[in-house]
């Protein structure tokens, strides 16, 4: 099978490991467009990159515990460097029945991105650390279908 564009050249490898405990994945990649005139400038390189995914249930915390992390050093045009990692901590409770029949549930989600750049407008050249956070309550009133059948005698 042919690639239908024939102006980039694509190099990859790929570790990919599904654990019981954990998910990873990394690699590097290296791109060459063949239209960009200046040969040094042709070639981007995504390396190394990596994704890590773990979830976590403890018997202590009513709810479950989800770790993700990824990140990326990417190389474009000589000398252009963005280099951020992100963190995800994300907590689910589980699900609590009111006496009422109300069904809630909260989460807790903790962001960390850290990043730093070199001749690129997207970051700055001095390392970037930024912390979000997103609580969420759901609050719900589950109803159940019944089915009534009318009979009727003569």
């Amino acid at each position: 099978m042919r690639p239908e564009n024939f102006d980039n050249l694509n190099s990859s490898l790929k570790l990919f490991l599904n654990h019981e405990d954990f998910i990873f994945e990394t690699g590097i990649q290296s791109f060459e467009d063949l239209q960009i005139e200046n040969k040094s400038d042709r070639y981007q390189y995504n390396l190394p990159y990596y994704n890590y995914d773990r979830f976590v249930e403890q018997n202590y915390f009513d709810g479950t515990i989800n770790f993700n992390s990824n990140g990326n050093n990417y190389l474009s045009e000589t000398n252009k460097l963005e280099t951020n990692i992100i963190n995800n901590f994300i907590y689910n409770s589980t699900d609590y029945i009111s006496d009422f029949g109300l069904k809630n549930n909260f989460s807790l989600s903790l962001k960390n991105l850290n990043s730093i750049g070199k001749k690129t407008s997207q970051y700055k050249t001095n390392p970037q650390i930024e912390i979000a956070s997103l609580f969420n309550v759901d609050l719900s009133m589950p109803f159940e279908k019944r089915k009534v059948i009318k009979v009727t005698t003569c």
